[in-house]
C-alpha cells in the first residue's frame, strides 16, 4: 500500500496529433534545403496521400524530382500543380526545365504564361530573354533583357553587353560584305545601341537612310537614338517619319501620345499609347502614358490599372508613381497616394511640387506638422514656389497659428499665387483686432 493512501494515478502519454499535409511538405522543403532529396521525396508524397489536390505539394514534389533527376516526372507534377493553383512561379519552374531539357517553344509558352500572370517577375523575362538570345531572336531577346535590367536582376546588364558584342562583329561582317545594304547598316546601327554607342549608332542609321529614305525601321532607330543622345525635338520627327514608312514602329507611337499629351490633345493621346501596346504590350513608357491619359478623362479606375501595369513593368519610373499619386488622390484616397508620392520622392527627391503633393496628402490626412516638413522640404528646393507658401500658409491658418500664416500667404502672393490676396485681407484684419 501506498504510505499516503491511494497510487497517484499516472497522467496518460500525448498522444502527437497525425500529420498534416501542410506540416509534412514544411519537413520536405527542409530536407530539400539540407540536401536530402530522396528524404524530402518520400514527405511530399505522404502530403499527397492525404490532399492529392493540394497545388504547393505538388510543387514540392516537382522540386524533389528536379534534384534527383527525374526531369520528366517533374514537369508532370507540375502539371499537375498548374492545374490547381496556375501562379507565376509555378510556370517560371515548369518553363525552366522544358527549357533544360530543349523543348524551347514550349518553355518560351511557358515564360509568357509566367509574366501573363506577373509582369514584373524579373526572373522570368532574364530567363526568356537568354532563349531568345540562344534561339537567334536577338530583337525579342534585348527587349526582354531589357526588362529584366530594368527590374533588377543582377545578370541581365552583363548578357545585354554580351550580345550586343555579338550583334557588332556580326553586323560588321555583314556591312564587309554588303556595303550597299540598307538592311546590313541597320544591323549595325541596332548593335551600337544595344552597347549605349548612341553618337556611332546615329552616324549608321543615317548611312542606312541615304542608301534607302523610306526604312521604316531605320527612322525608328535614329528616334530611339535621338532620345537616348537627349534630342528630344529631333527625336519626335525621326518617329514621326518612322510613322509615315512604318506604322509598326512602338516608340514612334509612344513619342507621337508624348507630343499630343503636352498639348492636352488627350482622347489622341491615348489612341497613340494604345497603337503602341497593340504592338508591344510590355511598353512600360506606353502603359505609363496612358494612364495618364486616362487620369486627364477623369476615366480614373482604368488609369489605376494602367499605371499599376505600367510601374511593375518599370518600377524605377518616378513620374509614373507621380502620376499615380495624382490619380488616387483625386479619389481621396490619400494614404495609398502618399505611398506613392513616398516611391516616387526616393527616385527623384529634387520636384519641389511632388513634396508639395504630399504635403497636401499628409494635411487631407490630419497630419499638419508633417504636411509642414514636406512643404519645407519643397521650399529648399525651390524657395519661390507659390504653391508651397501657400498650401504651408492654409496649414498654419488651420492651426490657428495666423501670423505665421499671413507670412507665408505674402510670400505666395509675391510668387504669383491668384488666391492669396482676400486670405491675407482676412488673416490682417483678424491679427489686427
Amino acid at each position: 500500500m501506498h504510505l499516503f493512501g491511494k497510487r497517484p494515478v499516472r497522467p496518460p502519454t500525448p498522444v502527437p496529433p497525425p500529420p498534416s499535409a501542410a506540416g509534412l511538405v514544411a519537413a520536405s522543403q527542409e530536407l530539400l534545403a539540407a540536401g536530402r532529396p530522396d528524404e524530402a521525396l518520400a514527405q511530399v508524397d505522404a502530403a499527397l496521400a492525404l490532399d492529392s489536390q493540394w497545388a504547393p505539394a505538388w510543387a514540392q514534389k516537382a522540386a524533389s524530382l528536379v534534384a534527383v533527376g527525374r526531369w520528366e516526372e517533374a514537369l508532370g507534377a507540375y502539371s499537375r500543380a498548374l492545374a490547381q493553383d496556375p501562379t507565376a512561379q509555378t510556370w517560371y519552374q515548369q518553363a525552366l526545365i522544358l527549357d533544360a531539357l530543349g523543348r524551347l517553344p514550349e518553355a518560351l509558352a511557358a515564360y509568357d504564361q509566367a509574366l501573363a500572370r506577373d509582369a514584373g517577375h524579373a526572373d522570368a523575362w532574364y530567363s526568356k530573354g537568354a532563349l531568345l538570345a540562344g534561339y537567334g531572336r536577338p530583337d525579342e531577346a534585348q527587349r526582354a533583357l531589357e526588362r529584366a535590367r530594368r527590374l533588377g536582376h543582377p545578370l541581365a546588364a552583363a548578357l545585354l553587353a554580351q550580345m550586343g558584342d555579338q550583334l557588332l562583329a556580326a553586323a560588321a561582317a555583314r556591312l564587309a560584305a554588303q556595303p550597299q545594304d540598307p538592311a546590313a547598316w541597320l544591323s549595325q546601327g541596332h548593335a551600337l545601341g544595344t552597347l549605349g554607342r548612341h553618337a556611332a549608332a546615329l552616324a549608321v542609321y543615317d548611312q542606312a537612310l541615304v542608301l534607302d529614305p523610306a526604312l521604316g525601321a531605320a527612322w525608328c532607330g535614329k528616334g530611339r537614338t535621338l532620345a537616348a543622345l537627349g534630342r528630344p525635338a529631333e527625336a519626335r520627327a525621326a518617329y514621326e517619319q518612322a510613322l509615315a514608312s512604318d506604322p509598326a514602329c512602338a516608340d514612334a507611337w509612344i513619342s507621337r501620345g508624348t507630343a499630343l499629351a503636352a498639348r492636352q490633345e488627350w482622347p489622341a493621346a491615348l489612341a497613340a499609347y494604345d497603337a503602341a501596346l497593340a504592338r508591344d504590350s510590355t511598353l512600360a513608357a506606353a502603359w505609363l502614358g496612358r494612364g495618364q491619359a486616362l487620369a486627364a478623362l477623369d476615366r480614373r479606375a482604368e488609369a489605376e490599372a494602367a499605371l499599376a501595369r505600367g510601374l511593375v513593368l518599370d518600377p524605377h519610373a518616378a513620374a509614373g508613381w507621380v502620376e499615380r499619386g495624382r490619380n488616387l488622390a483625386a479619389q481621396d484616397a490619400h494614404e495609398p497616394a502618399l505611398a506613392a508620392y513616398k516611391e516616387a520622392l526616393q527616385l527623384d527627391p529634387a520636384p519641389a511640387a511632388v513634396w508639395c503633393a504630399k504635403g497636401q496628402c499628409l494635411a487631407a490626412l490630419g497630419r499638419p506638422s508633417e504636411a509642414l516638413a514636406a512643404y519645407d522640404q519643397a521650399l529648399h528646393r525651390d524657395p519661390d514656389c507659390a504653391t508651397a507658401w501657400y498650401q504651408k500658409g492654409a496649414v498654419l491658418a488651420a492651426e490657428q497659428r495666423r501670423a505665421e500664416a499671413l507670412l507665408c500667404f505674402e510670400r505666395a502672393q509675391a510668387a504669383g499665387h491668384p488666391q492669396a490676396a482676400p486670405i491675407i485681407a482676412t488673416l490682417r484684419r483678424l491679427l489686427s483686432g
